[in-house]
């Protein structure tokens, strides 16, 4: 299915905002230019323990990947910040999105948060408040999402963009 979808410039993406207490996650269908969204929202990851944390979010993306069935997922890359636990964390974070992924055979990219940012509002630095509206607008959705799901729209467009331009220049190389 996967590589057949890919063939026919249909894919399914999961877009994945990664954090240690709360994951944004939203599923898009991307074809001949036109995105639908499937599907968003957050997971509460709540515990005492980062192991138990990191094993929720698993069985999670599991369930996600399971029932929605994603050609690929896009993940936000860490950036280091001030504080360096909370980075060391979201690199845990990333780590059990990625091989969640792998161990389910769906395709893996990442995207700085300039990258997603840019891609969803024409600005790398836009605001949280600006990846919403553009969320919204985007899909046409009565409410504005929380911002870990409009984090997590904004990650599967960006992908979705950016595999679609790869593609065509890829195929254009080919036609040469």
């Amino acid at each position: 299915m996967t590589k057949n979808n890919i063939v026919k410039r249909k894919y399914r993406i999961l877009g994945i905002d990664p954090g240690s207490r709360i994951a944004g996650y939203a599923v898009i269908d991307s074809y001949k230019n036109k995105m639908d969204l499937i599907d968003f929202g957050t997971v509460k990851l709540q515990s005492d323990f980062d192991g138990e944390k990191l094993y929720q979010l698993s069985e999670f993306l599991i369930k996600i990947i399971e029932s929605l069935r994603p050609d690929m997922i896009a993940v936000e890359k860490v950036f280091m910040g001030k504080n360096v636990l909370s980075a060391l964390k979201l690199g845990q974070v990333r780590g059990v999105i990625l091989l969640t992924a792998q161990k389910l055979g769906v395709l893996q990219f990442d995207y700085s948060p300039n990258e997603i940012k840019k891609a969803i509002s024409g600005v790398g630095h836009a605001s949280k408040e600006q990846v919403q509206f553009m969320a919204k607008q985007l899909f046409r959705l009565q409410e504005t999402p929380a911002v870990d799901a409009a984090d997590a729209i904004a990650v599967a467009v960006c992908h979705a963009s950016n595999y679609a331009y790869k593609k065509m220049l890829s195929e254009a190389e080919n036609e040469k």
